[in-house]
């Protein structure tokens, strides 16, 4: 299985010819963006809305899905980013 869109994005977009507080950051970033990957995938399972959906209509949501927490996790997200940056920062002082 290989790297999920969401971390492929934001490693090649934050990662690359960066310093590395930068790096830490955007890691910090794509680990809030697919753990709000993973919330939108347990909600639509445990909603069981479009449960009877075909192959292109799921992957079209799996798509939509990790658009849309890239997204977020650029926004601010959820708050994961800044508390995990905040952690290290207290851990390396």
């Amino acid at each position: 299985m290989g790297m999920s869109p969401v971390m492929a994005g934001f490693a090649t977009n934050d990662l690359q010819s960066k310093s590395s507080p930068e790096r830490i950051a955007a890691a910090a970033k794509e680990f809030e963006a697919v753990l709000i990957e993973q919330m939108l995938k347990e909600a639509h399972a445990s909603s069981g809305f479009g449960e009877e959906q075909d192959q292109a209509s799921a992957t079209l949501r799996e798509i939509a899905d990790q658009q849309f927490a890239r997204l977020i996790a650029g926004q601010g997200g959820l708050g994961v980013t800044k508390v995990l940056l905040q952690s290290l920062k207290k851990e390396s002082a």
